[in-house]
Parts: C-alpha cells; structure tokens; sequence
C-alpha cells in the first residue's frame, strides 16, 4: 500500500504540472519536472521530457480540455508515486519544483489547497480538483 503522505505529494505535484500546461511557465516546468524523473539519466530524463510534450499536447488538442487535464493529472500523479515509492529522498525535490512552479504559474492556475479540520486536503488548479487525506510533512503554496 502506498503511503498517505506519498499520495497527497504526488497528487500536488501532478496538479501543479498539469495546470503549467499551455501557460508561460510550461517550459520551466517540463524542464523542471524532467530532470526530477531523470535523477541524473539522461535517457530517463529524456523520456520524462517527451512524456511530458505528448501530455502538453494531447491537453491542448482535446476537444475536452478539462477531462484531459483530469486524465493526466492522474497518470503524472500516479508516476510521481512510483516515484517517490522508488526513491523517498525525491520528496524534497518534487516539493521545491512545485512550489517553484507553482510560484511562476499565471494567478488564475495557481494551487489552491484547503485542509479541513479532520485532515481532508482539497487542492484545485486550473479547474482541476483533488481529495485526499494529509499526513506527514506537506507544504501546499498558492495565492
């Protein structure tokens, strides 16, 4: 079973980089996001970029921009997961690239994450929404 605290990181940082998606601040975010997955391969790194173009693009040429997001929200959180369940030293790293990211998004697709008192996060970018529980050490950024 995968680790809660595993979960929400992953689910703000596939948030984050699909809301990056067709703003100024794609660029910095594949760039970002691709050396996160290539932990110093080149090749991995380079799969990771192109995974994350073919994203870019198929969310941009959907009919339905919102399931599309949706869709791959999903499927970059679940390989930030993978990720994390890999390599936990990568938590720190994947938080910093989405606060950075997150930083440099246009105001209207920034994250926005509100924790209830019995520890349900609900997180939205974009448009774009996420339930899930907190636990652990988590930093949610936005306006």
């Amino acid at each position: 079973m995968v680790a809660e605290w595993i979960t929400m990181l992953a689910a703000a940082g596939g948030t984050t980089l699909v809301a990056a998606v067709a703003t100024d601040t794609w660029t910095q975010a594949k760039t970002r996001f691709a050396r996160l997955f290539g932990r110093g391969d080149a090749r991995r790194e380079d799969l990771a970029a192109r995974r994350l173009e073919a994203t870019a693009t198929e969310i941009t040429a959907a009919a339905d921009p919102q399931a599309a997001r949706a869709a791959h929200l999903a499927i970059w959180a679940t390989r930030l997961a993978d990720l994390l369940e890999e390599d936990p030293d990568a938590a720190d790293e994947l938080r910093t690239a989405t606060a950075e990211v997150t930083a440099a998004l246009p105001a209207a697709a920034q994250t926005w994450i509100q924790v209830t008192r019995s520890g349900t996060a609900y997180a939205t970018t974009g448009g774009v929404a996420t339930t899930g529980v907190v636990m652990g050490d988590i930093t949610a950024t936005g306006q």
